[in-house]
């Protein structure tokens, strides 16, 4: 459970969180390569962030948003995603002290592509985004 100021809380459990982890040992969750495939440059995003960061595993939005905040993974991304699908995301990182960064996703008006998780591994991997246009 998040609530704004109040931190995240598991069971009974105020939560905080303190990698000390070398970077190349970071772990990352990605979407799966079809939610990719549905943006233009989907292909060679994902393939820049696997080269990148060859430690990452594949989950769904919701697993892989809690796995962060709890600290089970470093950092997540997810890439054209209506805004419901992060309703609690930036709530739940920014209360268990990680970064969380979202905008909508060129080409889609309504879709989104979202980084979270250490600040440092974040901002890496927003790195990858940055210039990300879409011709159509």
């Amino acid at each position: 459970m998040a609530s704004c100021g109040l931190g995240l809380w598991i069971n009974d459990s105020k939560f905080s969180y303190d990698s000390n982890e070398s970077y190349e040992r970071k772990i990352i969750s990605m979407p799966a390569f079809e939610d990719f495939k549905k943006h233009p440059a989907g292909e060679a995003l994902l393939l820049r962030l696997v080269n990148m960061y060859p430690n990452y595993r594949v989950y769904r939005c919701c697993y892989g948003h809690t796995q962060v905040a709890e600290g089970g993974l470093d950092a997540g991304l997810e890439i054209g995603v209506k805004a419901w699908d992060l309703a609690a995301t930036e709530l739940l990182m920014r209360e268990s002290g990680k970064a969380y960064y979202s905008f909508i996703c060129p080409g889609f008006y309504d879709r989104y592509i979202a980084v979270y998780g250490e600040t440092e591994l974040v901002e890496s991997i927003r790195t990858v985004f940055d210039n990300l246009s879409v011709s159509r």
